[in-house]
């Protein structure tokens, strides 16, 4: 995986243990990794004035002290360009329908496993959502805005990663990808990553002819 150099991400969790278990898990993802931390909802919001650009904020449904009932809806009102991942203790229907309809970037369970967590983490970095799949697949397609549905078909690719690798069959540079698509210079070499991996190719021009030959760019 490139390396992801520079982008920061906000652990908001009032346990200190548990901030310190999702530590080790990013840093499994890439060591510099900048990562903040906040225990309750107004550090957060000081974290965020002074970060707005950070990659993640990895929250808990049940952060305390926002002043509105809902810490998850608040934070997405005032930061709506920040991702945001929601951790619960919950995994009721109702719960992940809410987060889902929020805007949020994903949802993680507190009961997950340490792969499970550090896949899905690695997948929404990716620019990617990630909900649980039994809730997400009942969402229809009127529920589910176009820009927030996932591709998953033979090649396992999702539809960001079908966005990149369209503009590489197109020859543009990473600056390029990054400036036509909204995206940092550390995601799209996260998303190129994957495609190689996906692919099975190692170089630039390996990776556009393998998918012109797979027919997977029309």
């Amino acid at each position: 995986m490139p390396s992801a150099m520079g982008l920061r991400i906000l652990l908001a969790e009032k346990q200190a243990l548990f901030r310190d278990v999702m530590r080790c898990l990013l840093q499994q993802i890439d060591a510099e990794l900048v990562i903040l931390e906040a225990g309750d909802f107004s550090s957060v919001m000081v974290a965020a004035e002074r970060h707005p650009d950070m990659a993640m904020v990895l929250m808990t449904s049940n952060l305390p002290g926002s002043k509105a009932a809902d810490p998850v809806s608040d934070f997405r009102r005032l930061y709506p360009a920040i991702p945001l991942v929601v951790i619960s203790e919950s995994e009721c229907e109702q719960e992940v329908q809410k987060v889902l309809r929020s805007g949020a970037r994903g949802f993680i369970p507190k009961t997950s496993s340490g792969e499970d967590a550090l896949s899905n983490l690695r997948t929404i970095l990716s620019g990617d959502i990630c909900f649980p799949a039994r809730r997400f697949a009942d969402e229809t397609e009127a529920d589910v805005p176009d820009k927030r549905k996932r591709r998953v078909g033979r090649y396992a690719l999702t539809t960001r990663q079908m966005e990149v690798l369209r503009c590489l069959g197109e020859g543009l540079s990473n600056k390029e990808i990054s400036k036509e698509l909204g995206l940092s210079l550390g995601t799209t070499k996260i998303h190129i990553a994957a495609i190689y991996k996906a692919l099975n190719v190692s170089r630039r021009l390996e990776v556009v002819n393998a998918a012109q030959r797979m027919d997977i760019l029309s």
